[in-house]
C-alpha cells in the first residue's frame, strides 16, 4: 500500500546487453501491479526498492560496432582484431578485449572487425588467420601484430612497449 512510481525501478536482463534499468513505469496499488513498456523481449525482470537502488554503468558500445577508418583517424592508438563471431579463441578474446577497452578508455580504441562482414579490411590488412590482433598508432601506422589467442597480461607488455600506461 502507498507503493508510488518513484519507489521502485524495474530491472529487466537480456543476454545481449546484461541488467538495465528502466525508471518509466507505472504502479498499480490496488491490483498490486508494476508495469512498464517493454521495447525488447526480456528474460527476466526484477523490482528493486528506491532505497536498494544503485546507478546502473553506461553501456559501453560493442566493439564490433566501432567502424575500424574512424578509430585510425581519432589519433589515438588502436587495437583491431580481425576475428568470427563463431571462432573459439575470438570468443575467448572478446571479454579480454572489453576489458581493456574499459581499463584504456581514453588512450587507446580497441576495435573488433568481423572478417565475414569486412571482406575489403580483411584483404586490405592481409589478415591469413583469425584471430588476428593489429596494433596501429596514433597516426594510424601499423606497429605490430599478433595471431591467434593473447592473454591480457601479454598485451598490457605489448601496450606498455607502445608507451600506453
Amino acid at each position: 500500500q502507498g507503493l508510488r512510481e518513484a519507489d521502485v525501478y524495474v530491472a529487466p536482463y537480456d543476454e545481449g546487453t546484461g541488467w538495465s534499468m528502466w525508471h518509466y513505469k507505472r504502479v498499480d496499488t490496488d491490483n498490486h501491479r508494476v508495469t512498464t513498456q517493454v521495447n525488447y523481449f526480456a528474460r527476466y525482470a526484477v523490482l528493486i526498492p528506491r532505497e536498494q537502488s544503485r546507478p546502473i554503468p553506461a553501456p559501453q558500445p560493442d566493439l564490433a560496432s566501432i567502424p575500424l577508418e574512424q578509430a585510425l583517424s581519432s589519433g589515438k592508438p588502436t587495437l583491431a582484431e580481425f576475428g568470427r563471431g563463431i571462432c573459439i579463441p575470438c570468443k575467448e578474446m572478446k571479454p579480454i578485449l572489453e576489458a581493456l577497452a574499459a581499463e584504456y578508455k581514453d588512450k587507446l580504441n580497441i576495435v573488433i572487425v568481423e572478417v565475414d562482414e569486412h571482406r575489403d579490411l580483411t584483404n586490405q590488412y592481409r589478415i591469413m588467420a583469425i584471430p588476428t590482433q593489429i596494433f596501429f598508432d596514433g597516426s594510424g601506422k601499423e606497429v605490430t601484430r599478433h595471431i591467434g589467442f593473447w592473454s591480457k597480461e601479454e598485451i598490457h607488455v605489448q601496450l606498455k612497449e607502445m608507451g600506453i600506461e
